[in-house]
């Protein structure tokens, strides 16, 4: 049972098990109010976990209970697992967690094996039933030698650049700001009619440049010395120096227009000369400061983020570029393939709502993943190790220089873990390049975000509060 929880888990996202097995009609139907949960909890917590083996291996409608929830789980597990089967050739039970089964998943698209297979098959087909059917082996051996030589010479639909240093991949991440969460007014009571916006889905949109210009870096990242500066034409990651964000109201009349209203029916002045920053002020353990206009310097930015700078300031020196790095390549379908199916059958399950056929667990796993993917191209860079527990791996952990703090963590019921640190530059240095991400896409992904969030409201509208994806 603990098994197949853990399995369902890992599909299931904003959606409770109970939901997606009703979504999926489970057979048999999940009883959950067979029993009641909170008077196991309590009992558990007065006779510990001896104590409630022994009562559910006694009550019959206990035992039931868990009959009922195992099978149903069962059933719900194999259903989600075609599901995304359907969507996707991978197999979900290869992956840990959805983000990880979703970057696979993209790996794969990257690397456009299928679409290559394919179009081979397409190829050479006909030339392969007649060479069979002729039974003419010379023929086979030449198609053979044909097919490899193309294989050997496919370098896969896009080639994704890598750091090829710990400090050049944190240069990188040290340009990331993630959402913006910003109270422009702080702790202001307004009692007057409002709107809200809220972008769908925002960071997949993104992704996919849909409806909007958005192309990815990829190919190979070239060094920029700081007397070489911005490199136009090309998306970028450097150095800065900003000298101000005096930046300017975009629809400036409807703007007096707002502060002018809000005045008439609250009494509160709210007008402002600039229209919001566009970069926070970073300082070491504390809050992002979105409110600071001074200079900020040294401070790492992608060519997004200058470009909105200088389009917010209508200044082009409000910001110095100093030395960084830029790419050769860019690409707005970079993430399409691997956003396109999820996002079809999303679609088509909204299209089916009301009707019997309607899935609000495939259509949750849909959107699910097309989220999971933006934060993990920028995963965090782990400096936790961890291993099972053996002699053997004690040694070896014990004689890396790079490990300290190491533990035996003891779970139980024979499980063991040896538990350590180590150093984000020795572990990115000990990584396999397979498991290295192209962190930078992740920057990219949170600049176009906030660029898109800028230019279409903070820019033009009165905005008192925002989170990332709404204001």
């Amino acid at each position: 049972g603990i098994k197949n929880v853990w399995d369902a888990s890992r599909f299931l996202i904003g959606q409770s098990l109970d939901g997606a097995c009703k979504s999926y009609d489970t057979t048999p139907k999940k009883q959950k109010d067979l029993i009641n949960h909170y008077e196991i909890q309590c009992y558990y917590e007065s006779n510990g976990m001896d104590g409630l083996v022994e009562l559910l291996n006694k009550n019959e409608k206990f035992i039931l209970y868990n009959k009922f929830d195992v099978l149903s789980l069962c059933d719900l597990i194999q259903k989600m697992r075609n599901s995304y089967r359907t969507l996707f050739t991978e197999d979900i039970f290869e992956s840990l967690t959805i983000s990880s089964y979703g970057y696979k998943v993209l790996c794969n698209t990257w690397e456009g094996k299928g679409d290559f297979i394919n179009s081979l098959r397409a190829k050479y087909q006909d030339q392969y039933d007649k060479a069979k059917e002729q039974n003419n082996k010379e023929l086979l051996q030449e198609l053979n030698a044909e097919v490899k030589r193309e294989k050997a010479n496919f370098k896969g639909k896009f080639q994704i650049y890598k750091a090829n240093s710990y400090s050049e991949d944190k240069f990188y991440r040290d340009a990331l700001t993630a959402g913006r969460t910003q109270s422009f007014y702080n702790k202001i009571d307004i009692s007057m009619p409002l709107a809200m916006c809220d972008v769908k889905s925002l960071y997949p949109t993104i992704m996919g440049s849909y409806d909007n210009d958005c192309p990815m870096p990829y190919g190979v990242a070239i060094p920029r010395s700081a007397n070489e500066g911005y490199k136009k034409g090309h998306l970028g990651i450097y150095k800065c120096n900003i000298k101000h964000q005096r930046c300017l109201w975009k629809n400036h009349d409807g703007l007096l227009e707002a502060f002018k209203r809000v005045k008439l029916e609250t009494g509160k002045d709210l007008s402002r000369q600039f229209a919001p920053n566009v970069i926070a002020n970073r300082v070491k353990d504390k809050p992002l400061d979105w409110f600071y206009r001074g200079e900020i310097l040294n401070v790492n930015l992608t060519s997004v983020d200058i470009d909105v700078l200088r389009w917010a300031t209508e200044d082009e020196d409000c910001v110095e570029v100093l030395n960084g790095y830029y790419w050769t390549k860019s690409n707005k379908e970079l993430f399409k393939d691997f956003l396109d199916p999820p996002k079809r059958e999303k679609t088509r399950q909204d299209s089916l709502k009301g009707t019997p056929e309607y899935n609000n667990a495939i259509r949750e796993g849909c959107k699910g993943i097309s989220n999971a993917v933006s934060g993990k191209v920028i995963e965090q860079i782990h400096e936790d190790v961890v291993k099972p527990f053996s002699i053997k791996n004690w040694n070896t952990m014990e004689q890396d220089e790079g490990i300290t703090s190491l533990e035996v963590q003891d779970f139980g019921c024979g499980i063991s873990l040896i538990t350590g640190k180590k150093s984000e530059t020795a572990v990115f240095n000990d990584m396999e390049d397979t498991k290295k991400k192209p962190s930078y896409l992740g920057v990219f992904i949170y600049a176009y975000s906030r660029k898109l969030m800028y230019q279409k409201l903070l820019s033009k509208y009165l905005c008192l509060y925002m989170d990332t994806d709404s204001a």
